[in-house]
């Protein structure tokens, strides 16, 4: 291949080399947007290096803690007994 080259001019030696320049840039493109799919998929397997979950402040908090008269409310209601009959056609 040296000795290929030898018997070149320079106009055709500059093609050669410009043309081995473009094929290492499109290389080069081509690794680095593999490389950006590579991180996205990682991120869809494994998610983000760190979880933070930031609420709204606007939103209102749930009330956790129960008056008790409401406990006592509820245990009423759930021990009703409920009676009915059922007419079969």
């Amino acid at each position: 291949m040296e000795t290929a080259l030898e018997n070149l001019s320079k106009e055709d030696l500059l093609k050669v080399v410009s043309s081995r320049n473009d094929a290492l840039a499109e290389r080069d493109e081509k690794i680095e947007y593999l490389e950006s799919q590579l991180a996205m998929y990682k991120r869809m397997q494994f998610g983000q290096k760190r979880e933070r979950f930031e609420g709204d402040p606007n939103q209102t908090e749930l009330p956790f803690e129960v008056e008790p008269l409401a406990v006592e409310q509820q245990q009423e209601e759930t021990k009703q007994k409920i009676e009915y009959t059922r007419k079969r056609p």
